[in-house]
């Protein structure tokens, strides 16, 4: 329980504006994690676009993530750097 009673003590120093960013983090760490589609499956869509769909659909989500990485509590930390790998390998 020690635990527990640093984290809510040191909780009521912030703000309330941190203090709910904290609290959507905490609920982010037990939600449960969504269940996707096998890879295997997916790689019959790897060809289905062109170089340049798949770089302006690369793009318009690096912009996406842009603008709600400045304005919110970074829903978009990811960025595509995941997409950059998946494409490559």
């Amino acid at each position: 329980m020690e635990v527990l009673h640093e984290i809510a003590k040191q909780i009521g120093k912030l703000p309330a504006e941190q203090q709910e960013q904290v609290l959507r983090f905490v609920e982010s760490l037990t939600a449960p994690t969504p269940m996707g589609e096998n890879g295997a499956n997916l790689r019959q869509f790897s060809s289905s676009l062109d170089p340049l769909s798949a770089r302006q659909m690369t793009e318009a989500i690096e912009e996406e993530c842009e603008r709600a990485d400045a304005g919110s509590a970074g829903l978009c930390r990811f960025g595509t750097s995941s997409l950059s790998r998946t494409r490559r390998g």
